[in-house]
């Protein structure tokens, strides 16, 4: 099984480590979902830790909404 797209969810396991502004307990609540999904089905990773798949067109800031599993 592949899960992969636009999850439009932030977590420190994914997003780089200096985007501590996307790490609230409101964003970590909102991936929780997912995770438990993850677990329970698995699920691995496979993009890199701190790998952005998307820049802010605002702030120019990289992020990673977007995930394989």
């Amino acid at each position: 099984m592949i899960w992969l797209g636009d999850f439009n969810r932030h977590h420190p396991l994914w997003d780089e480590d200096r985007n501590t502004q996307l790490f609230t307990n409101q964003y970590l609540d909102a991936a929780q979902p997912l995770l438990d999904l993850i677990a329970d089905y698995g699920m691995i990773m496979t993009l890199p830790k701190g790998l952005p798949t998307l820049q802010s067109t605002s702030s120019k800031n990289w992020t990673r909404p977007d995930n394989v599993f």
